[in-house]
């Protein structure tokens, strides 16, 4: 069983956004997974360079829709944002030069990044958004 089920709760009611909090959540699965197997260390850095990566272009993604919208929250959603992007690449940093990383720290990191993030954070563009016409 995931870790983490998507639920309609984890619905920001913006198609492309769900699906792409849905491969973010995937990714957490896929390590969790891995560290039920013992495989924790042999995929970390895996994950964490395709999480830094995808959510790059995640978070692009976003901050053009509160660009062309005109979403009055931006500056602190795009503050969280570049929080995450940075603890993503310290922890890629730490990986890269044998700094070792700890899977369980991450997984930690990112099931509450999901929770006060994707849960908080982002559900406050949904209305906004949607009365805009994107869903």
């Amino acid at each position: 069983m995931p870790l983490i089920q998507w639920t309609p709760a984890l619905s920001v009611k913006v198609r492309h956004l769900d699906e792409q909090h849905q491969a973010i959540v995937t990714l957490i699965n896929n390590l969790d997974e891995a560290m039920a197997q013992g495989q924790g260390k042999a995929v970390l850095g895996q994950i964490i360079s395709e999480l830094a990566r995808y959510s790059v272009w995640h978070f692009t993604e976003e901050e053009n829709l509160f660009d062309t919208l005109g979403y009055p929250d931006a500056a602190a959603h795009v503050a969280e944002h570049k929080r995450f992007i940075a603890e993503v690449m310290k922890a890629q940093a730490d990986f890269d030069f044998g700094k070792p990383a700890q899977s369980i720290q991450v997984i930690d990191f990112l099931t509450d990044w999901l929770s006060t993030h994707v849960c908080g954070s982002d559900q406050k563009y949904s209305a906004f958004f949607n009365e805009k016409g994107v869903r």
